[in-house]
């Protein structure tokens, strides 16, 4: 009784032993007696992998410039994927260790460097109608922790989060939030107290401006007799 073989779908190891002698012998031809990229820097997406012949190439004659002492990354650029004009993104090192951009296209043999990339623009009234926001939200939060233990309190500033206006100072100084309310003592006589809750924007170096805000805002309320009458509501 003969006995049939069934084919069996090469396996995801042979598969990546294929591809790597592959890639093996495309690096081995296109670097010929010149020096060799190193690989682990260089990456496409699967779906992209028939560019990397042309990756390695360009990568290698960007190693062979006067000023590229070695190619340190190398993949598409994604900005120039999205608006249908691929590029490759390379960075190299020079001689001195200083690291800069280049830009080259797949179909010539040319390159786009130095490539200046500028940072976004910061929305400056974004930033600081987030930064009140949490100032806000900070200040509800210590004055209730503050005055958890007093007597029929009765506030006489709405919450600072259900009214729109505009602290007292400024970002570099700090703002300043007020919040009257009265309260008895134990033998039930009428306090009147003013809550004051600064809010300042801690300096950070530019590298730091992405922190979140918890950690660039510094929060503080002082509790004291109001000495003046309590304001009305606008």
């Amino acid at each position: 009784m003969m006995r049939v073989l069934s084919a069996r779908p090469p396996s995801l190891c042979c598969r990546f032993w294929r591809r790597s002698v592959l890639r093996a012998l495309v690096v081995s031809l296109l670097s010929g007696g010149a020096w060799a990229v190193d690989e682990a820097v260089l990456w496409l997406p699967l779906s992209q992998q028939k560019l990397y012949p042309r990756l390695y190439q360009l990568a290698l004659q960007l190693e062979n410039t006067p000023r590229c002492e070695k190619v340190i990354s190398g993949k598409l650029h994604e900005a120039s994927q999205a608006s249908g004009a691929m590029r490759f993104f390379f960075v190299c090192r020079d001689d001195e260790f200083r690291s800069y951009s280049v830009l080259a296209d797949p179909h010539r043999d040319s390159f786009e460097y130095p490539l200046q990339i500028m940072p976004p623009e910061r929305d400056l009234a974004a930033e600081r109608r987030a930064l009140l926001q949490f100032g806000r939200q900070q200040c509800e939060s210590l004055f209730a922790d503050k005055t958890r233990y007093m007597r029929e309190l009765t506030r006489l500033t709405p919450a600072l989060n259900d009214v729109e206006f505009d602290p007292v100072g400024s970002p570099a100084d700090g703002w300043q939030f007020q919040v009257d309310f009265d309260a008895v003592d134990l033998q039930r006589r009428p306090l009147q107290y003013r809550a004051l809750c600064q809010v300042r924007e801690m300096p950070v170096e530019s590298s730091e401006e992405d922190l979140p805000l918890q950690e660039r805002t510094r929060v503080e309320m002082s509790i004291k007799p109001r000495l003046t009458a309590a304001p009305t509501t606008r």
